[in-house]
């Protein structure tokens, strides 16, 4: 096994363990959650981002669902009922985030979804939720599923003029994530 398998591996279990305490936690403390800001340190927008990318870094089906809803603009925030603050790492509760979208758009409750889906959550069915989406949370879609298929960690053997192997190319990512709204706008 090699050493980045094995990291990978340990940051699963890490992540199992830190869902069932929040799951735990919920049933020993009914009616109490451990939110964002309820403590004494308030995280900043940026912290809490970063604190959930922190959290799902190593495991790409889990990186592309929280990037996924950090680029779709609602689903990560400070205060959001969703999320939990452990320290450095900043959970996101996947049963509360879809009990919690009932207000939202019909595209932001289907992104909503696909997020949840890929971070562990039930699974969705696609006929029904990326048929909904516009042109920008598509795009979104798009590159969370080539991120979760881990295409830009894909590689091909580079030859040289007489065919002979000369080593490995890092390929870019299928669809890579759009850069800004004025990117997806601009059909880039």
């Amino acid at each position: 096994m090699t050493p980045d398998k094995r990291d990978r591996l340990a940051r699963l279990s890490d992540l199992e363990a830190t869902m069932a305490l929040v799951k735990r936690r919920r049933k020993r403390l009914p009616g109490t959650r451990l939110r964002i800001g309820a403590r004494s340190t308030m995280k900043t927008q940026s912290e809490v981002v970063e604190g959930v990318r922190g959290w799902a870094k190593g495991i790409c089906p889990l990186e592309a669902g929280v990037e996924l809803l950090i680029r779709q603009g609602r689903g990560i925030y400070a205060g959001a009922p969703w999320l939990y603050d452990y320290g450095d790492r900043v959970v996101v509760d996947v049963d509360e985030l879809l009990d919690g979208i009932g207000a939202w758009s019909g595209g932001e409750q289907r992104v909503a979804r696909i997020a949840a889906s890929l971070i562990g959550g039930e699974r969705v069915d696609l006929n029904e939720d990326v048929s909904g989406l516009d042109r920008n949370n598509i795009s979104l879609v798009l590159a969370a599923i080539a991120h979760a298929n881990g295409s830009h960690e894909h590689s091909e053997i580079r030859y040289d003029n007489d065919g002979t192997p000369q080593g490995f190319d890092r390929l870019p990512s299928l669809y890579p994530w759009p850069q800004s709204a004025t990117d997806l706008a601009a059909g880039n």
